[in-house]
């Protein structure tokens, strides 16, 4: 096997969330577990997304018509991670169209086992 490339992302922040965008805030989100987070929070459409650079995938919390429908219970750093063979069989696919602001283009394949 031949020496791997990093390919540039073929994703782009979408416009909502450009950091621009006056209708952006700062603050600290608490985890239920007493973490504290810093995130910026971005007013959309329909509500407001909470995102970090300093947890896994970034979204902290969402709030879609006054009512959360996510948040981020807890997260951790150097572990590494095992999903043994049989739990990793049954994984699918994360539909991320449902998730406001995100958008994805060219998503990886669940490998077949």
């Amino acid at each position: 096997m031949g020496p791997q490339v990093q390919e540039n992302p073929h994703t782009k922040t979408p416009e909502e969330f450009k950091p621009t965008k006056p209708k952006i805030r700062f603050g600290i989100y608490k985890t239920p577990t007493g973490k504290k987070v810093p995130v910026a929070i971005f007013k959309t459409k329909n509500g407001e997304t909470w995102v970090s650079s300093n947890v896994p995938f970034g979204i902290v919390k969402q709030v879609e018509n006054g009512k959360v429908t996510m948040f981020l219970e807890d997260f951790g750093a150097g572990k590494k991670t095992k999903i043994p063979l049989n739990e990793a069989k049954n994984c699918q696919p994360f539909n991320f169209q449902e998730v406001p602001g995100i958008i994805p283009q060219n998503m990886p394949t669940i490998p077949q086992y």
